[in-house]
């Protein structure tokens, strides 16, 4: 009965901080200018991170459900696809606003484009940071998309 209780509210607390992270970025996203992106492209990313290792933790979680015989392996599935879908749903209203809104503009393309090193903005630090790590892995996200 205790552990039904500690996940109850563990899953509890884990609600409430996504919904309350979500919520200030999507305010984050609504008020600021084009300057924030890298701020803000960093928290999408990072936020999409965490939603992938929460759903990973749920299907975890559903396993030890099976393995103790507390559900049938076909509930298990059902509710770990039910949570997984709620978290990609609340993420996706995020990830969509931050589309919408740098839809025109894409610093890794432009960055890409101008080629030019000497800049001292951090963010263009950032950005080709971020470029080169995409491109030394082109490889490897091309093999897990193709898996998909």
């Amino acid at each position: 009965m205790a552990n039904r209780q500690i996940k109850y509210l563990f899953f509890t607390l884990y609600q409430n901080i996504f919904d309350d992270v979500l919520k200030e970025l999507q305010r984050t996203l609504l008020s600021s200018n084009v300057q924030g992106w890298a701020s803000e492209f960093t928290a999408v990313l990072g936020v999409a991170m965490a939603s992938e290792r929460i759903q990973r933790l749920v299907y975890v979680f559903m396993d030890v459900e099976v393995a103790t015989k507390e559900c049938s392996e076909r509930d298990a599935e059902v509710a770990a696809e039910s949570t997984c879908r709620k978290i990609d749903k609340a993420f996706g209203v995020v990830s969509d606003l931050f589309w919408e809104k740098y839809q025109s503009f894409n610093p890794l393309m432009d960055v890409k484009k101008a080629g030019d090193e000497s800049s001292e903005v951090a963010w263009d630090q950032f950005v080709r940071e971020v470029v080169g790590l995409i491109e030394s892995r082109e490889y490897f996200l091309w093999m897990n998309l193709s898996k998909e």
